[in-house]
């Protein structure tokens, strides 16, 4: 990590992107109130599940992640740097969350 100082910032924009796609699968309820059938707030013991499973990636997609929502650089940015195309830094974040909601679904980090 470059700068350790601005973990927690990755570490909750990680959070929020799994928990934007998780939310965006889930199926809303037809209630009245117009509830969400699916409402989840992380646990500190899930944020460590997250930060294992990310050491646990191939290393293509762990520096993709980082990049991303460690460093706050672009996709053009990222290509750039990594020396790859956009489409394939694009398809390494997809794979890598890909992963990363697998392994923390199964507990397997």
């Amino acid at each position: 990590m470059k700068e350790p100082k601005y973990f927690k910032t990755w570490m909750t924009k990680i959070l929020m992107n799994l928990a934007l796609d998780s939310i965006q699968k889930v199926d809303f309820l037809e209630l009245d109130e117009g509830m969400m059938k699916h409402h989840h707030v992380f646990s500190i013991e899930e944020k460590i599940d997250l930060h294992e499973a990310i050491k646990n990636l191939r290393p293509e997609y762990q520096s993709v992640i980082h990049l991303k929502y460690f460093d706050d650089l672009s996709i053009e940015e990222i290509a750039t740097q990594l020396g790859m195309s956009s489409n394939t830094v694009k398809s390494h974040l997809r794979r890598g969350k890909r992963e990363l909601r697998l392994m923390l679904k199964e507990g397997s980090c």
